[in-house]
């Protein structure tokens, strides 16, 4: 499914990476993919909420803020993993991308993945900000800004980038499992 993800998209869990590493998580959670787009100031998604008023430094900043608050300031032990929340985002971004008609999924689709989640910071600090899931799909189905994002990788990007998503193919493959083992026992995913 990642083929189907574009530079900036990539780029926005490269960074989401960062953002939960340097907190000292192991995990990718939500808010981390959130803060990827808002780093990222040329990219769709971070564009469209700028259109939409919401002030993009500030929110990054706030987010930056709140996360840093809660940091577990660990050194990371483990590799890097999709928190279960994560893997529905961008499931979401990938109908999302579907029911528009776009070839790719961006950074603009992320966004919206994020809106279909109950709840959390991420969802919480982009509805404090004005975005309405609604009002967010009719600005990306008419979005006539910059042009679609680029869709396959620099071939200058490091290495780094290339496993960690091999890495995060992998652990979604495993949550996948892991869900139909679950629903195989009859049990609800937690």
């Amino acid at each position: 499914m990642l083929q189907y993800f574009t530079e900036h998209s990539r780029l926005a869990f490269v960074l989401a990476q960062e953002e939960a590493g340097k907190r000292g998580l192991v995990l990718i959670e939500p808010e981390h993919i959130l803060l990827g787009i808002l780093r990222q100031g040329d990219c769709r998604g971070a564009q469209v909420l700028a259109h939409s008023g919401v002030d993009v430094e500030k929110l990054r900043d706030e987010l930056s803020t709140h996360l840093s608050e809660r940091s577990a300031h660990a050194p990371l032990q483990q590799e890097m993993q999709l928190h279960p929340k994560s893997k529905p985002v961008i499931d979401a971004a990938y109908e999302e991308a579907r029911l528009l008609n776009h070839a790719d999924v961006g950074t603009d689709h992320l966004l919206l993945g994020l809106l279909h989640l109950d709840g959390g910071l991420a969802v919480e600090a982009l509805l404090l900000s004005g975005i309405d899931r609604d009002k967010l799909r009719e600005t990306v189905r008419n979005w006539q800004g910059e042009s679609a994002e680029p869709r396959s990788a620099k071939k200058t990007e490091q290495s780094k980038k290339a496993s960690f998503f091999e890495g995060l193919h992998q652990t979604i493959g495993r949550m996948e499992q892991s869900s139909s083992s679950d629903s195989d026992r009859g049990s609800e995913p937690t």
